[in-house]
């Protein structure tokens, strides 16, 4: 399950999505870098609410289309290259929440 809410407008940290199997995604920090495209690549530490009522904490990449619509891709994400990757990774350490 990726959690990830198709066309659904992520405005903030704290927000919450949902997706058609039942799974909330909490968005508890964020970091983005957007490219030549207006498409925003997003990594976000979240948790994953089940259906069942377990819970998940981790950490995501996700797309978001130059209207904020997320793209959903079934837990794939392609990232670029390897410096978007170390950029968005050592912001985020650099703001506490990546350790």
């Amino acid at each position: 399950m990726d959690g990830c809410g198709t066309n659904r407008k992520l405005r903030g940290i704290g927000e919450t999505e949902g997706n058609a199997m039942g799974t909330r995604v909490d968005v508890r920090e964020e970091v983005s870098e957007s490219n030549e495209h207006s498409w925003t690549l997003c990594f976000q530490q979240v948790t994953y609410n089940y259906e069942d009522g377990t819970k998940q904490d981790g950490y995501r990449f996700i797309w978001k289309r130059p209207d904020g619509t997320l793209q959903a891709a079934r837990g794939q994400a392609r990232i670029p290259d390897a410096a978007i990757l170390d950029r968005l990774t050592q912001e985020a350490k650099s703001k506490g929440w990546l350790k």
